[in-house]
């Protein structure tokens, strides 16, 4: 196999023609503070929509694991992920709690915690419940 590089020399129009694409969920936002030297800080993190959306064109990153673990602290957030539509919700939903799980160095107590919100969340629906709890398996 070729690198990405080697086949963008070879064939470049292989990447005029492949797309990709992908859609996100907005669970949450965070408000930065300017700190000394106008440098931002870590600022307060909101888990639900943000009253404007993202600019066209907006750069996507994928978060450090600090992040992850700051963000997760609260729950809140399972709601809205429980709310997506057109996706694997709950494949989605357990995929989360996984990588959480795994960023929090296996805090079973924050794991534990997870599984109780999301029976809150789902009260009515043992089903869907049982299906994304099995896929976490840790």
């Amino acid at each position: 196999g070729l690198s990405l590089e080697e086949l963008r020399e070879q064939q470049p129009q292989i990447f005029a023609m492949l797309k990709t694409e992908f859609r996100v969920a907005i669970v949450g936002f965070e408000v930065t503070r300017e700190g000394n030297n106008s440098q931002s800080q870590r600022g307060k993190i909101y888990q639900y929509i943000p009253p404007r959306p993202p600019q066209i064109h907006q750069g996507v990153y994928e978060c450090e694991p600090d992040e992850i673990v700051g963000f997760s602290q609260e729950l809140d957030f399972l709601r809205t992920l429980l709310d997506v539509s057109n996706a694997p919700v709950d494949s989605l939903v357990a995929a989360a709690i996984r990588e959480v799980y795994k960023f929090k160095t296996l805090d079973r107590a924050w794991l534990i915690e997870a599984g109780r919100t999301l029976s809150i969340l789902l009260k009515d629906d043992y089903d869907r419940l049982r299906v994304i709890l099995k896929q976490i398996h840790p």
